[in-house]
């Protein structure tokens, strides 16, 4: 089978993927902001807006011609979390109809969001950085139309999380790092990458990014589960 192509909901700069491509996909990012180091083909667009009018088969604008709903083979879509997390707010609930859309489709999708957001999601699987041998835990939950396994969280080969430290601070090795919306604590930029596995990002696209890693894992069972379609 050919590298299948992935469309990549909410894209932001491109942590989920370049997970994707890693595993074996082609990937087309579509997100309403401006992503000068999104690392793929991508399309400025209200991404909610966009799978409406792909689903009713219109051909998606891209920089070397178009694409049509039936280019691609599966779907992922990271809706924004504000309005899921604790604080709230009056944010936007974009994850049931974005759900809905991608029902439609017909296609296995992922569904990517914060804990706060366990109640919107169907029987989502959590992903954690201790997992992957990163430097932060980051749990993500992502729910699937298709069986996702994941490894267990390894939070004991961790070492103690410094975010309660003051900067200026160097957090030993294998320390968790905190990348998160509240800001580093001083910490560079280059041990935020380092600690997420993304070295292309900016110190704000990294605090919403999804570690690669992450999605190459999702992506390495998603080609099984499409090789297994095609043959049943």
């Amino acid at each position: 089978m050919s590298r299948p192509q992935l469309l990549d909901l909410f894209s932001g700069a491109g942590g989920a993927a370049v997970g994707y491509h890693r595993a074996g996909f082609d990937v087309v990012g579509v997100d309403i902001a401006p992503q000068p180091r999104y690392p793929f083909e991508f399309v400025r667009a209200d991404a909610l807006e966009f799978l409406a009018a792909w689903q009713h088969g219109e051909r998606l604008p891209m920089p070397g011609g178009g694409l049509w709903r039936e280019d691609f083979a599966a779907i992922h879509a990271s809706p924004p979390c504000p309005g899921y997390s604790v604080q709230g707010g009056d944010h936007p609930l974009l994850i049931e109809p974005v759900r809905e859309l991608l029902e439609q489709s017909g296609l296995p999708y992922v569904i990517e969001n914060i804990p706060d957001a366990r109640k919107a999601m169907r029987a989502p699987t959590t992903l954690c950085g201790s997992s992957f041998g990163l430097r932060v835990r980051r749990h993500r939950l992502f729910e699937t139309n298709w069986p996702l396994m994941a490894p267990p969280c390894a939070h004991g080969l961790q070492r103690s999380n410094p975010h309660r430290m003051r900067a200026p601070y160097t957090p030993p090795a294998n320390a968790i790092v905190p990348v998160y919306g509240g800001g580093q604590v001083g910490f560079p930029v280059a041990v935020c990458r380092d600690a997420m596995g993304i070295d292309w990002m900016t110190t704000d696209e990294l605090k919403d990014a999804i570690p690669p890693a992450y999605t190459e894992l999702i992506g390495a069972q998603l080609l099984v589960h499409l090789r297994a379609r095609q043959t049943a």
